[in-house]
């Protein structure tokens, strides 16, 4: 799966390069994945209404299309610094959330790591641009 997963990503990068070189008129920077995603989004709720998982599948894929080429985007417009810090913070938000949930066992575990998350970032986000 995780190979899959590079060659699509690769695959997007590689789209994305191509846009940004050679525009062909209908292409919006971010603004083209972002409405992909919320067009795949309404047709991914059509098809799980009808119980259609071959469909399914296919607009589950379109919104993996649409998110990883607008992070794409972002990165070579330096809206962000890589896609990969992306998915390093995912991995830390939702490893430490998950970690205090089973480590403490109390209900409002996920609610309090969630805080201290916002607060970590919002310090990052000052010592990064000087501003709250």
């Amino acid at each position: 799966m995780f190979d899959t997963f590079k060659k699509i990503f690769f695959l997007s990068q590689k789209r994305i390069e191509d846009l940004e070189n050679d525009d062909k008129g209908w292409y919006n920077g971010y603004e083209t994945f972002l409405k992909g995603m919320r067009e795949e989004i309404g047709e991914m709720e059509q098809e799980l209404k009808e119980n259609n998982s071959v469909h399914l599948e296919d607009e589950l894929g379109d919104i993996l299309w649409d998110y990883l080429s607008f992070i794409n985007v972002l990165e070579k417009r330096n809206y962000i610094s890589s896609a990969e810090k992306v998915f390093e913070r995912i991995h830390k938000k939702y490893g430490e959330r998950l970690k205090a949930v089973y480590g403490q066992n109390t209900e409002n575990a996920w609610y309090e790591i969630k805080k201290k998350q916002k607060e970590e970032l919002q310090q990052e986000h000052q010592e990064k641009h000087g501003e709250k």
